[in-house]
């Protein structure tokens, strides 16, 4: 399973889902709920996610433009942090430690469906 989280920063809300793929298809898919969930876009998003940049880190990272479009539809701008720093990294990299250590530590799911959620992705708000 491969999991991806959105971190509403100012709020501690974490939205997250497990898909059995993450392509840019579901990079779509994952955000679409997030922003439903949280009720908006923000102006900026902080993005870590190869499947979503044309080339580029940190201030020069230019996004796919089908990404582009997709944040035009939501009223968004897709932004990646800087490598190395720390700051910007752990609000996009902490959340799947505390996932990890926490929503799915010590348990166990007989299948995807046990994880719970939809059928193409499983759901968790903390």
């Amino acid at each position: 399973m491969q999991t991806a989280s959105a971190v509403l920063c100012y709020s501690q809300t974490l939205f997250f889902q497990c898909y059995p793929t993450f392509q840019r298809f579901d990079c779509k898919v994952f955000l679409t709920d997030a922003l439903r969930y949280v009720g908006g876009a923000t102006a900026h998003v902080m993005i870590d996610n190869t499947h979503v940049v044309l080339r580029g880190t940190g201030r020069d990272m230019v996004p796919l433009p089908e990404m582009a479009a997709f944040g035009e539809r939501f009223g968004f701008e897709s932004r990646a942090h800087a490598i190395g720093n720390a700051n910007r990294s752990g609000r996009v990299e902490r959340p799947f430690s505390f996932i990890e250590g926490n929503f799915l530590a010590g348990r166990t799911f007989s299948s995807g469906e046990d994880l719970g959620g939809s059928e193409s992705a499983r759901s968790g708000v903390v």
